[in-house]
């Protein structure tokens, strides 16, 4: 993904290497979720927009925590991936996809 910081109000412009309607909205929920409110929405299949702070120390800030943030897809999910994070937030369709799997 490339992120383009050059707006100044505060739009960050985010660009899927591999455009993918499904991958944005993943993405955007992502997003969404860990802010704790609406900073992202997808423009289209290749390019997410988020809101982010004006202030130059803020917005370090937050983009150092969208770029912790995790979207896998549930196909190559494994132990090693679940195990390794602090936070894992898992959609009903992960957690039936995983339960099948495993059985």
């Amino acid at each position: 993904m490339a992120l383009n910081l050059n707006n100044e109000h505060g739009l960050l412009g985010l660009s899927l290497h591999e455009p993918d309607s499904a991958t944005a909205q993943r993405v955007v929920y992502a997003i969404n979720l860990d802010m704790r409110r609406t900073v992202a929405s997808a423009v289209d299949g290749g390019l997410i927009e988020i809101q982010g702070p004006v202030s130059p120390n803020e917005r370090t800030n937050f983009m150092a925590r969208i770029e912790s943030i995790d979207v896998l897809p549930i196909q190559g999910i494994n132990v090693y991936d679940i195990l390794r994070r602090h936070k894992l937030v898992l959609t009903k369709a992960a957690v039936d996809a995983l339960e099948a799997r495993f059985k």
